[in-house]
């Protein structure tokens, strides 16, 4: 009878316990790697949109679109022939072409750009570029990182 192969009671329980000391560790390091992956997608989506305003703003055949000196102008995806590449957001949503826009203000020869970015959403919540996480607003360009993806309620 002291022949028998298998594991003790106790060894299981300390394997199951080592096993769920893991997870709980582990878990949250996994959902915020995933997180920050949905955060860059957005980030690059972003920047890209901007990178093709900032592109489009040196033709001539696109001056209609861009502010003179000493004035500002919103570009949206609605409206213009800009950041029409915009598709889908890390959750499958497609980003609302009205909330997707640049800021270009001309001060002293110099452009400055700033943007944002939300996505439709079927239930309560969407992704966007925000300066705050009650209201999609418009982020300098300079200040266009992971802290400003928010994922905001749209009741």
């Amino acid at each position: 009878m002291k022949n028998k192969k298998g594991f003790t009671l106790v060894e299981l329980i300390v394997v199951i316990t080592l096993i769920a000391i893991v997870a709980v560790i582990a878990t949250p390091n996994v959902i915020k790697l995933v997180d920050n992956g949905r955060k860059e997608q957005i980030l690059t989506d972003a920047k890209n949109f901007l990178s093709d305003v900032k592109y489009k703003s040196n033709l001539i055949k696109y001056e209609e679109y861009f502010p003179t000196e000493g004035r500002c102008k919103e570009i949206c995806a609605s409206n213009s022939l800009f950041g029409q590449d915009l598709d889908k957001d890390p959750d499958g949503n497609s980003y609302d072409k009205d909330f997707c826009c640049v800021n270009i203000c001309v001060n002293a020869g110099i452009s400055s750009y700033s943007v944002k970015l939300a996505s439709k959403n079927e239930g309560n919540f969407a992704w966007g570029i925000s300066s705050s996480t009650t209201e999609v607003s418009y982020v300098l360009e300079a200040n266009l990182d992971k802290d400003a993806v928010v994922r905001f309620n749209i009741d």
